[in-house]
C-alpha cells in the first residue's frame, strides 16, 4: 500500500471496531526521593539557600583594620577584565548599590583613569570577605581581588559586587 512504510499494514487497523484505551501513566519519579523511600513528594521543599549568602554586618571595618586583616590573609583570588555595561555614575552610587546587597565600603576614590574601592562583607556561615575593586574607565572593566577569612567562596562576593556595579551604572 502506498502509505505503509513499515510493511505491516496501516497505522490504524481498518477491521478494528474499537481502539484500546491507553494504560494509565505511572507517576514521574520524585527528584527529591533519591533513595526511593517515598520521603520526598510534592509537599517537600528545597532548602531556602544552598551555600553562603551575604548578611548585614554589625559595625564597620575602618581602613586600618581592613589593611591589617588584608595582610593576615595569605590566599587571594583575582577576577580580571570583568566587563561592565557602563561606568558607575560615582563612588557614592556604587556605595549605595552595594550597601543594599550587604557589601560595605571601607574606602573608595576616583582617579582620572579609574575608580578604586575597598569592600568588606560577611556571610551566614561566618565568612568574612575583603575585596579590592579597580574599575578601568577606558575599557569599562573591573578587576577584583578577593580574600576570604573563614569557610567561604570568593565567587559569592564577586557575583554580588558585579551586580551592584551594574546597578550603580544605571
Amino acid at each position: 500500500s502506498s502509505g505503509d512504510l513499515l510493511g505491516g499494514g496501516g497505522l490504524v487497523d481498518d477491521d478494528a471496531a474499537t481502539v484500546a484505551p491507553l494504560a494509565p501513566r505511572a507517576a514521574a519519579p520524585d527528584p527529591l526521593d533519591l533513595l526511593g523511600g517515598g520521603l520526598g513528594g510534592a509537599s517537600a521543599t528545597l532548602p531556602p539557600q544552598l551555600g553562603p549568602s551575604l548578611v548585614p554586618s554589625a559595625g564597620s571595618v575602618d581602613p586600618a583594620t581592613f589593611q591589617a586583616k588584608w595582610a593576615q590573609i595569605a590566599s587571594e583570588e583575582k577576577f580580571e577584565n570583568l566587563p561592565l555595561v557602563a561606568l558607575p555614575a560615582s563612588t557614592t552610587a556604587v556605595d549605595a548599590a552595594l550597601s543594599q546587597k550587604h557589601v560595605n565600603t571601607t574606602a573608595s576614590g576616583e582617579l582620572p583613569a579609574l575608580f578604586k574601592f575597598f569592600f568588606y562583607a560577611k556571610d551566614n556561615q561566618a565568612g568574612l570577605y575583603l575585596v579590592q575593586c579597580v574599575i578601568d574607565k577606558a575599557s569599562k572593566t573591573a578587576g577584583l581581588t578577593v580574600k576570604v577569612d573563614g569557610p567561604a567562596l570568593p565567587s559569592t562576593v564577586r557575583d554580588v559586587v558585579l551586580a551592584g556595579l551594574q546597578i550603580a551604572a544605571l
